[in-house]
Parts: C-alpha cells; sequence; structure tokens
C-alpha cells in the first residue's frame, strides 16, 4: 500500500506540473498575438509580459498572510480557479488592457500558489526526508518550465493562439 504522504504529495507535484504549465505554454505565444492580433508594440508587448513577473513578485511576501489566515488548500483552490476563469478576458475584449490584467492576475495565482503549495509540501515531508521532497518537487516547476513553452510555440504556430489558451 502507498504511503498516504506520497500519495498526497504525487498529487501535488502533479497539479504543480500542470498549473505552471497551463501558464507557461502562453510565453511564447502571447507576445506575438498582443503585436500581431491586438496592434501593440513590442515595448508594450514586453512591459505586459513584465507584469507577470512583477506582480508574482509583489504575491510572494503578501502570501504568506494569506496562508495563516486562509489556510493552504484555500489558497491554492482560490488560486486554480482565479487562473482558470482568467483566459476568459481575452474573448471578453482583446485589448491591451486586458493582456495586462491578465499577466498580473497570472502573476498574482502563481506568485500565492508556488508559496502556498512549497508551504505544503515541507509540512507534509518528514524533516529527514524534506530537502528530498522539495528537491522532486522543484523539478517539476523546472520542468514545466522547460517543457511548456517549447509546447506552447509548437500548439501555437500549428493551430493558433486560441488552441493555447
Amino acid at each position: 500500500m502507498i504511503n498516504k504522504t506520497y500519495k498526497n504529495f504525487t498529487i501535488l507535484i502533479l497539479m504543480t506540473f500542470t498549473f505552471l504549465s497551463t501558464y507557461y505554454l502562453l510565453m511564447p505565444a502571447l507576445p506575438i498575438c498582443i503585436v500581431n492580433t491586438i496592434g501593440g508594440s513590442k515595448f508594450q508587448a514586453a512591459i505586459i509580459m513584465g507584469l507577470f513577473s512583477i506582480s508574482s513578485l509583489f504575491m510572494r511576501p503578501v502570501s504568506g498572510r494569506l496562508l495563516k489566515e486562509w489556510g493552504f488548500k484555500k489558497v491554492m483552490y482560490y488560486c486554480i480557479i482565479l487562473f482558470l476563469v482568467t483566459p476568459f478576458l481575452y474573448f471578453l475584449l482583446p485589448s491591451l488592457f486586458t493582456a495586462g490584467l491578465k499577466q498580473i492576475i497570472y502573476g498574482l495565482t502563481l506568485g500565492a500558489y508556488t508559496i502556498a503549495v512549497v508551504s505544503l509540501v515541507s509540512m507534509l515531508a518528514s524533516p529527514e526526508k524534506s530537502a528530498r521532497l522539495i528537491g522532486w518537487h522543484s523539478i517539476a516547476i523546472i520542468s514545466a518550465k522547460g517543457f511548456s513553452p517549447a509546447l506552447g510555440d509548437f500548439v501555437f504556430k500549428s493551430m493558433g493562439f486560441l488552441w493555447v489558451i
């Protein structure tokens, strides 16, 4: 029988990989869409892409307080729900404003999610196994960052932007 800790850990790894992949699929396609479809300049596309990093960086210290007030699962679920609803902003009104707003929301949710999931992983692990489990979890993060942009570029070039969303 599989230990419950390892089962929960495996679920967290898969959740993290899937959650991060959904954003990193957009990385190569979004700037092209901003320039070619919305009509923004390359500079505007770069600024909009940078909003993700800024909002993610801002959210990380705030996440600790949210985790104490709401708990790990609640923060993770809110992030996942907000993350899934955000792509519909493109369908409502495709503009530079909604692209920027979407990047800010993605940054905030990704910043909070990563802090929540890493904290949860460290709590699931026994002290003697925590470094190994956090290392495995980091591989899921790095894998999502490594594979998803290439897949997103392939899907964007072969099927178009709406298939990446």
